[in-house]
């Protein structure tokens, strides 16, 4: 009895936390961006002051730094909504001419006239400069709202720099100062740290590569496309996978033939491929790795409270998650299971 009483309780319990975390998402999102950001930082801190830098030299520049860090990448994602709004008839035109053409070729091909009319009439009433207008609206509208969480984000994220650089200080003083449990909490620091710093290197010289990659091939906006492969590198193996569409489909509209477009779909594609299945596993290493049903369902999971911002932070917080278990005798079994089995060598 007690136990049935005890798993409907659990169950609520589970509910509510769901409730709360999607109704409080405008103030816990910036609160956990801001601390796996300042979770980044820690080895810089922490190579700091063993180099005698002071505390009030050390946190008003990295906080500086990396604001003004987010607010040129908030202008880059702003001038490139901005562009794409100013040629938006261009490029609803452009690509309602490759259907038309590629339409045709169809046809060519068969031998036969396709009654295809109805596909391009309903392709047309959905691209066209009304509905990207609109499109770009609900960007700059998100933006707006990102905005607002802007100043969330700054305050928790000064707070918490310079708090955590005594934090050592403070666990110890909470748990009496038990060694092993602070050899336990700075060595989970350090893991994900670890991860994060390796995440954020990794995702972000992807990023410039597609950058570069799309530039070389002069294809229009590949700093926007450049970033956007960036921030969909966070989201395991569909955002690698999305990343390389929206370059391609440019390349499409944009260029009269389609090698360009085929050649850079090969590129970037062996690119995420070889990053992402041999690099990045390589480096990460068997502990910080997720098996491929706990990242769908941290996805499912996260992606449901909190959007696509969810989704980027679905793997970091799966991984905190997993390196916790890890110091638990009684759930370290649940961290096997989240994790991959170790390759024999």
């Amino acid at each position: 009895m007690l136990r049935s009483i005890r798993n409907i309780l659990l169950v609520f319990l589970f509910i509510l936390a769901f409730y709360l975390l999607n109704i409080l998402s405008s103030l816990l999102l910036p609160l956990v961006f801001a601390t796996l950001v300042v979770i980044m930082y820690q080895p810089l801190m922490i190579f700091l002051r063993k180099n005698r830098f002071p505390t009030g030299v050390i946190v008003p520049i990295i906080a500086t730094l990396t604001i003004f860090i987010i607010l040129v990448i908030i202008n880059i994602i702003i001038n490139s909504v901005g562009n794409f709004a100013a040629q938006s008839d261009f490029l609803v035109s452009q690509f309602l001419k490759k259907v038309d053409a590629i339409i045709t070729q169809v046809e060519v091909l068969t031998q036969s006239r396709l009654n295809l009319d109805n596909i391009s009439e309903y392709l047309r009433g959905l691209v066209n400069g009304e509905s990207l207008a609109k499109a770009l609206s609900s960007v700059a509208s998100g933006l707006g709202n990102f905005g607002k969480s802007f100043f969330m984000f700054a305050l928790y994220f000064v707070i918490l720099l310079g708090s955590m650089t005594n934090y050592k200080e403070y666990i110890s003083y909470v748990v009496k100062d038990d060694e092993r449990f602070l050899r336990e909490i700075e060595s989970l620091q350090r893991s994900v740290s670890t991860y994060m710093t390796i995440k954020v290197i990794v995702s972000a010289s992807t990023g410039l590569l597609a950058g570069i990659i799309c530039m070389l091939f002069g294809v229009k906006f590949p700093v926007f496309f450049g970033f956007l492969t960036f921030l969909l590198n966070f989201i395991p193996s569909i955002g690698s996978i999305i990343a390389t569409i929206p370059p391609v489909l440019m390349a499409i509209i944009q260029f009269d033939t389609y090698q360009k477009a085929i050649i850079i779909l090969i590129i970037l594609g062996l690119l995420q491929m070889t990053i992402g299945n041999f690099i990045e596993p390589k480096i990460m290493g068997d502990r910080l790795r997720l098996n491929t049903v706990t990242v769908i369902f941290g996805l499912v999971f996260w992606g449901i409270i909190w959007g696509i911002p969810g989704m980027l932070l679905s793997v970091p917080l799966l991984v905190i998650l997993k390196l916790i278990l890890d110091y638990s005798d009684t759930l370290s079994v649940v961290a096997r299971i989240m994790g991959s089995q170790r390759k024999k060598s």
